[in-house]
């Protein structure tokens, strides 16, 4: 008995250690997206070199994607609050550029999509 209760404590600690206990292991991992979200940013005439300068002049990602800044947080801001109105920013920068976005990512009929400038939000 003794030797099943040590045996069952190390493999307890050896799986603690390796982070497998109830962190991860059994969690599958979500694959990467397929595109950059700046991808789904489409314009007549358009380059992707163009779109690359715009969008990052925009305010997104070099890797085509969209890091809020916590240094443009507003006093007061919660985090949430900042990424959304960067998030947002992004959006109106790319229309006034042009561009029409005819992606993937939300649902424009949802009500928390209303706002965004990309579903017609101003």
């Amino acid at each position: 008995m003794r030797k099943l209760l040590r045996l069952f404590f190390m493999g307890g600690a050896c799986a603690l250690l390796s982070g497998c206990f109830c962190i991860g292991c059994f969690v599958p991992q979500l694959p990467p997206p397929s595109e950059p979200y700046r991808n789904f940013w489409t314009k007549i005439g358009m380059t992707e070199e163009g779109r690359r300068a715009d969008w990052i002049a925009c305010g997104g990602s070099t890797n085509g994607g969209f890091s809020m800044d916590p240094k443009k947080m507003r006093p007061g801001e919660t985090y949430e609050q900042g990424r959304t109105r960067q998030g947002y920013a992004l959006q109106r920068c790319m229309i006034q550029q042009g561009y029409r976005f005819t992606g993937y990512i939300g649902n424009c009929a949802e009500p928390y999509m209303k706002g965004a400038p990309r579903c017609g939000a101003p």
